[in-house]
C-alpha cells in the first residue's frame, strides 16, 4: 500500500518535471509560467490526496496472471489525465518548434526528443489499462528504456543543446519544490490525524480542511520557492526584446550623470546577475585619465589608463572584447581577420590586463566619436557562460546609454550655463538664452523620444521577434543613428546658445549646400503631412554660413509657419554679387501690421493655449533668428502687405574673411 502512494506520487511529478522540461528546452518558460505553477500545483493535491486518502489508491490485488497490481480508487483518473494532457501539449509545442526551426542542426534534436517522448508516451500508457480493470497486459512497459537510449544517443551525436544546464536547472527547481511538498504534507498529515482524534471530526472533512490549507499555503510558498531557486541558479533564460527593453526603458529621463550610471549598473547586474560590473569615464578636468563612476565591486578597483592595452584597444575597434577563456563553452570571438600583427599584440596584451583585473567582457562607450568610458564586467553569480544573445543585446544597450550619457551632459551643461549666468547676474538678454535651451531642444528630443517608443513597439510585436536576427540589429541600430542624430542636435543648440552667451564665434563655412540643411530641417520640423513644403533652388546650391545656425533659423520660420495654419510653403534661393537670399514663404494667417515692429524681441509671442489663455510659447524664435543672422554678418527681413500669409528674406553676405571676422 505504501509504495504504491509512494510511486503514484511521483507519477504525479514526473508529468509535471516533464512540462517544465519541454518549457525549459522550447525557451517558453516565461509564457506558460502560469501552467507550469498549475501543473505543480495540481501534482500537489493529487499526492495530498494519495497519502491521505483511498480515493486514489486502494492498494494492490491479483489481476489476470499478475499475483499483485495497483488497486485504483475513483480519482485515480486524475494521474494518467494529467500524464495525457503533459505529454501530448509536449508533443504539439515540439512539432511547432520542429516546422518553424531553421537549422538542420537543432531540428534534428528536436526531432529525436519528439520520437522518443511519442513512443515512451505511446508505450507507457497501456500499464494504465490493467489499473482500470480493461484486460490487457502491460507488455510494451518494457519499450519505455526506449527514451533514455534516444537522449543519450541525441546528447552525444547532434550536442543535444545546453543539457546539463537545463536540467540541472529544471531539476534543482523541482527537488525543491519536493522538499518543500514533502514537509508540507507531512505536516498537514499530522494536522488531519489530530483534528481526527482530539476534536472527533470525520476523516472526509479533515482530508477538505487538509487540502484548503494546502490552497491557502500555495501562494506565499511560491513565491518563497522562486526567490530561493533564483538564488542558486542566479539566472533565466531570457528574450533578448525582453532583456533589452527591460536595460533601456525609461533611460533618458536621467539628467544625472552619476545616477544615471548608477542606474544602469543596477539594471544591468541584476538582469544578468552578475558578481561585478564597472563604469569608468574620461576625467573631464583631465582627458588622458579615467575616473570611476559607479560600480559593484568587493575592493576598490583601479583605472584603466590612457596608454594601457585595453584602452588603446577598444578605441582601435569599437567592438566589445572577450577573455575567451571565460566564454569558451559557447565559443564566442572577437574577429581578428585582417587585423595587423602589431594590433593582435595590443589585444593579446589588453586581455591579459582584463585577466588581472578579473573581469570578462569590456564593453567601450562612445560619445561623438570619442570614447568616452568602459564598462568592465566579471563573472556571473552562476559562473555560467555568455551566449551570443546577452553580449547583442549588452551592445545595443551600450549604444543606448551612451546616447542617455550625452543627454545627461547636456543636461549637466544647462544647469552650468544657468548657475554662471545667475552668479554673474547678467543682461535680461542672457538669461533669454537660457529660456532658448527649452524651446530649441524639444524638437529633436520630441524626435528621439518617438523613435525610441517605436523601437520598444517593434520589440514586443510577434512579428518582429520572428525576424531574423539581422534584421532585428539593423532596426535597433537604425533606430539608435536616428536618436543619436537628435542628441547631437541638442548639443548642437546648447553650443550655440552658450557660444551667443558668452559671445564666442560660430563656425562660418563656405560651400555649405542647402539642400542637405533642408532634409535635416524638415525631418527635425515634423511638418504634417498635409502641408505642401516646395523646394526652388539648384540641386548643388550652396552658400557661406554657419550651417547648424541655418538649420535653426529654418525649423523656427517652418514652425512658426505650420502653427499659423500654413497649408503650403515655399522655399527659394538666389544668388547675386556678393549675397545669397533664401526666401521661406507661407500661406498662413499672416502678421497683422500692429505687430510686425515687435516680432524679433525677445518673449515677444501671441500664441496662446486655447485651455488657459495664457502665452504658449517663449517668444524666442524670430530673436534667436535675428541674433544668429546678425552673428554670420546677415539679416533677416519680413515683406510687408503681402497676402495671404508671410515672406521673410534672409540675405547673406558671401565674403567669407569679412563674415569670419564679423562673427
Amino acid at each position: 500500500m505504501a509504495v504504491n502512494r509512494v510511486l503514484t506520487t511521483a507519477a504525479f511529478f514526473i508529468s509535471a518535471v516533464f512540462l517544465h522540461l519541454i518549457a525549459e528546452l522550447l525557451h517558453k518558460t516565461k509564457q506558460i509560467k502560469k501552467l507550469i505553477w498549475a501543473n505543480y500545483l495540481y501534482s500537489t493535491i493529487g499526492s495530498i490526496i494519495t497519502v491521505s486518502s483511498r480515493l486514489l489508491v486502494n492498494g494492490s490485488v491479483p489481476k489476470l496472471d499478475m499475483p499483485a497490481y495497483l488497486d485504483a480508487g475513483p480519482l485515480y483518473f486524475l494521474l494518467p489525465l494529467q500524464m495525457f494532457f503533459c505529454v501530448t501539449q509536449s508533443i504539439i509545442w515540439l512539432l511547432q518548434s520542429i516546422r518553424k526551426e531553421k537549422t538542420v542542426q537543432r531540428k534534428t534534436q528536436l526531432t529525436i526528443f519528439l520520437i522518443a517522448t511519442a513512443i515512451s508516451f505511446a508505450t507507457g500508457m497501456v500499464a494504465y489499462l490493467l489499473t482500470f480493470d480493461i484486460p490487457i497486459k502491460p507488455f510494451t512497459t518494457p519499450f519505455v528504456g526506449i527514451y533514455p537510449l534516444f537522449m543519450a544517443y541525441a546528447i552525444i551525436k547532434h550536442r543535444f543543446l545546453d543539457i546539463q544546464k537545463l536540467i540541472r536547472n529544471t531539476l534543482i527547481f523541482s527537488l525543491l519544490f519536493i522538499s518543500l511538498l514533502s514537509v508540507v504534507s507531512f505536516s498537514l498529515f499530522i494536522f488531519q490525524k489530530i483534528l481526527v482524534k482530539r476534536a472527533g471530526l470525520s476523516e472526509s472533512i479533515c482530508q477538505f480542511i487538509a487540502i484548503l490549507m494546502a490552497l491557502v499555503l500555495y501562494s506565499p510558498l511560491k513565491k518563497g520557492l522562486s526567490i530561493i531557486t533564483r538564488k542558486l541558479l542566479y539566472q533565466h533564460k531570457q528574450n533578448p526584446a525582453d532583456m533589452f527593453r527591460q536595460l533601456s526603458q525609461d533611460l533618458f529621463r536621467f539628467a544625472d550623470v552619476k545616477k544615471l550610471a548608477d542606474e544602469m549598473i543596477s539594471r544591468v547586474s541584476s538582469c544578468l546577475a552578475l558578481e561585478n560590473i564597472i563604469f569608468f569615464r574620461r576625467d573631464r578636468a583631465d582627458e588622458s585619465a579615467f575616473v570611476l563612476i559607479s560600480g559593484l565591486y568587493k575592493a576598490q578597483p583601479g583605472a584603466p589608463k590612457t596608454g594601457s592595452a585595453l584602452i588603446r584597444y577598444l578605441e582601435h575597434s569599437g567592438d566589445v572584447l572577450l577573455n575567451p577563456h571565460r566564454v569558451a563553452e559557447n565559443k564566442i570571438r572577437n574577429k581578428q581577420k585582417g587585423m595587423r600583427e602589431d594590433w593582435k599584440q595590443v589585444r593579446q596584451d589588453a586581455l591579459r590586463e582584463m585577466a588581472r583585473r578579473d573581469r570578462v567582457v569590456a564593453l567601450p562607450v562612445f560619445i561623438g566619436g570619442k570614447l568616452d568610458g568602459i564598462i568592465l564586467i566579471g563573472n556571473k553569480k552562476s559562473d555560467g557562460a555568455w551566449t551570443q544573445e546577452e553580449l547583442g543585446v549588452l551592445k545595443s544597450f551600450t549604444r543606448c546609454f551612451s546616447l542617455a550619457l550625452a543627454n545627461a551632459d547636456a543636461a549637466e551643461h544647462i544647469r552650468f550655463l544657468q548657475r554662471k549666468i545667475s552668479a554673474s547676474e547678467r543682461d535680461a538678454s542672457a538669461g533669454v538664452l537660457i529660456a532658448g535651451v527649452d524651446h530649441e531642444a524639444k524638437n529633436p528630443l520630441h524626435a528621439a523620444s518617438l523613435a525610441l517608443g517605436a523601437l520598444e513597439g517593434y520589440l514586443t510585436k510577434e512579428k518582429f521577434k520572428a525576424l531574423p536576427r539581422e534584421e532585428q540589429e539593423k532596426t535597433v541600430i537604425e533606430t539608435m543613428q536616428s536618436v543619436l542624430e537628435d542628441v547631437e542636435e541638442v548639443n548642437r543648440i546648447i553650443q550655440h546658445l552658450s557660444d551667443l552667451a558668452e559671445q564666442k564665434p560660430l563656425q562660418i563655412q563656405s560651400g555649405v549646400s542647402l539642400k542637405e540643411i533642408l532634409r535635416k530641417t524638415l525631418r527635425t520640423s515634423a511638418v504634417p503631412g498635409d502641408v505642401a513644403v516646395s523646394i526652388e533652388f539648384p540641386e548643388n546650391f550652396s552658400l557661406t554660413c554657419d550651417p547648424d545656425a541655418l538649420q535653426e533659423i529654418l525649423v523656427n520660420l517652418i514652425r512658426n509657419a505650420v502653427q499659423a495654419a500654413a497649408q503650403q510653403i515655399q522655399i527659394k534661393a538666389s544668388a547675386e554679387k556678393g549675397t545669397v537670399t533664401i526666401e521661406v514663404k507661407d500661406s498662413g494667417n499672416g502678421i497683422p501690421p500692429a505687430i510686425q515692429q515687435k516680432i524679433f524681441e525677445p518673449f515677444f509671442t501671441t500664441k496662446e493655449r486655447k485651455s488657459t489663455g495664457k502665452p504658449e510659447g517663449t517668444g524666442m524664435g524670430l530673436f534667436i533668428v535675428k541674433e544668429y543672422m546678425r552673428a554670420m554678418g546677415g539679416e533677416i527681413k519680413l515683406l510687408h502687405d503681402v497676402k495671404p500669409g508671410s515672406v521673410f528674406h534672409l540675405v547673406f553676405s558671401q565674403f567669407p574673411n569679412t563674415l569670419a571676422e564679423v562673427a
